[in-house]
């Protein structure tokens, strides 16, 4: 399957710039969810989406004996939680599989977390809007991943990270060209490259 782009976030409900198509995932992978462990969909918090091209009807979900249309489908993987457990729903159109289950990590639940990439959005916008002259409203996200430091290393060639660093690469759309962005612990903002689509 090829990964299109991505939000990995505590919640994604404040993030601006979300995709229509994402939210209409999201939501319809909450009420699918909603249905199958009998909560209600208000209890059911976004911890991740991406969006994905699907080898075939499977969805990525693959059962035993069963024959899918091979075709490539558009969709979305979407990670959900309900108090202690994390669920993967995988959406394609009016279609919503709920592939597996796991506990939830702990860490995954820290609003620091939240605050952090939120801040780090912000910036970044703001300082695209700055250097390439187009107001923030017209800048839209595309993907924000929770990456490690080697990544931000190779990427950037940033060799005055420390081992260890965690961090952010947050990809930006503004006038059909992507901008990456890498954001590291202590509030450092690092611009990457413009990146070809």
């Amino acid at each position: 399957m090829c990964l299109l782009s991505g939000i990995l976030l505590t919640t994604v409900d404040s993030l601006a710039g979300m995709s229509s198509s994402m939210k209409q995932a999201i939501e319809q992978a909450k009420q699918a969810l909603s249905l199958h462990a009998k909560v209600p969909a208000g209890q059911i918090k976004v911890q991740g989406a991406e969006a994905v091209e699907w080898r075939d009807g499977s969805l990525g979900c693959p059962e035993k004996g069963k024959v899918y249309t091979q075709a490539l489908q558009p969709g979305f993987r979407i990670k959900l939680r309900i108090s202690d457990r994390v669920y993967h729903v995988h959406t394609a159109g009016t279609q919503a599989k709920i592939c597996r289950t796991e506990p939830d990590k702990p860490h995954t639940r820290i609003q620091s977390q939240k605050t952090e990439t939120i801040d780090l959005l912000r910036r970044a916008r703001r300082d695209l809007s700055r250097r390439i002259d187009v107001p923030e409203t017209q800048i839209r996200v595309k993907s924000i991943m929770r990456i490690a430091w080697r990544e931000i290393k190779k990427a950037c060639a940033a060799e005055d990270i420390a081992d260890g660093t965690q961090g952010y690469r947050l990809d930006l759309l503004a006038d059909d060209q992507q901008h990456r962005y890498f954001g590291v612990a202590g509030g450092r903002l690092i611009y990457c490259q413009s990146v070809a689509e």
